[in-house]
């Protein structure tokens, strides 16, 4: 969904899923012209069995020559007349070129933008600020981790990137100590407030490039999920190099992204592909490979690595000699 005052060239990409089997016509509208009508039709698998999707690229350029036009997005009931609808966003956008968007390297900016308070900071973690699905899909990967990693009461464990601790709240309280560790300060304040007055957690700042701060083999377990995506690629490999430092010897591993080869992970990359280039995000999603990752870990010096693929993720579990 674009954001209040986002700039446009030619285009804006609209997308959005609705949970339910009901009939739903999502609606778009320019300035009180409708420039876009569809029903969400292809699975969300990541949400829930009956999540369904929707996206659109509507050429704003070709509509309108407001420097600043309003967008309104609806929804109703197939069988519903047009005025019944229910207006979901109603938001200005900003005609331009895009000269104001951050460097995709200036990952803390970045990231503290968007993160400006919490619902923002769920919505750019997880595309969604509904409070029970946000306990739901940390509390499901926390135990997806704790099965893959066979991590223990016994462990020192680091999360890279963790947000505002939607896995984290999940899994400290399963190790000795926990560690997350951020490059934007708003995430690591977030998560904070998350985690309370738990006495076996610790937080790190990040500077975007390394994990400078945490001690060389001073950890059990490092994971890192829904993170590559964002980053580019020689800055995932030189995470990958640090994952090898900081952990102890017989430590493990674990790192992700979405898979190119995936069904849904092409679509994702479609969809990237389809942004207006002037103003696409600095952290818009990037697609991995397995041979990518695969390849990071044997380079880094991980041992016993192991790779899966499903619907989306490719994912790397590997350990330290």
């Amino acid at each position: 969904m674009p954001r209040p005052g986002q700039r446009f060239v030619h285009a804006v990409y609209l997308k959005g899923w609705v949970d339910g089997s009901e009939d739903v016509i999502i609606a778009a509208y320019l300035d009180d012209q409708r420039v876009w009508q569809g029903r969400p039709n292809a699975q969300r698998h990541d949400v829930g069995a009956t999540a369904r999707q929707f996206g659109a690229v509507i050429p704003l350029g070709r509509l309108t020559h407001r420097r600043m036009p309003w967008l309104r997005v609806t929804a109703r009931h197939g069988h519903d007349a047009e005025d019944a609808a229910l207006t979901l966003h109603s938001l200005p956008l900003r005609r331009g070129h895009g000269r104001r968007v951050l460097p995709r390297w200036a990952y803390g900016r970045v990231w503290n933008r968007d993160a400006a308070d919490a619902a923002d900071a769920m919505n750019a973690v997880a595309g969604y600020t509904n409070q029970d699905e946000w306990a739901r899909s940390g509390r499901s990967t926390a135990d997806h981790l704790i099965q893959r990693l066979h991590i223990t009461t016994g462990d020192d464990v680091l999360e890279v990137g963790c947000g505002a601790a939607r896995v984290g709240i999940h899994l400290a309280p399963q190790c000795r100590r926990w560690t997350g560790a951020d490059v934007s300060a708003n995430m690591l304040s977030f998560a904070r407030t998350a985690l309370g007055s738990a006495s076996n957690v610790a937080l790190v700042p990040l500077n975007g490039f390394d994990l400078a701060g945490v001690a060389d083999a001073s950890m059990d377990v490092v994971y890192c999920t829904a993170v590559f995506m964002h980053l580019d690629e020689w800055d995932r490999f030189r995470y990958v190099q640090e994952f090898h430092r900081v952990l102890r010897p017989g430590g493990r591993v674990y790192f992700d992204n979405f898979d190119l080869e995936s069904p849904d992970g092409w679509q994702l990359f479609m969809d990237m592909s389809a942004l207006d280039v002037a103003v696409r995000p600095p952290n818009v999603s990037r697609a991995s490979t397995q041979q990518e990752l695969v390849c990071y870990a044997r380079k880094a010096g991980f041992v016993d690595i192991a790779s899966e693929t499903g619907q989306l993720w490719v994912t790397v579990t590997a350990r330290k000699s």
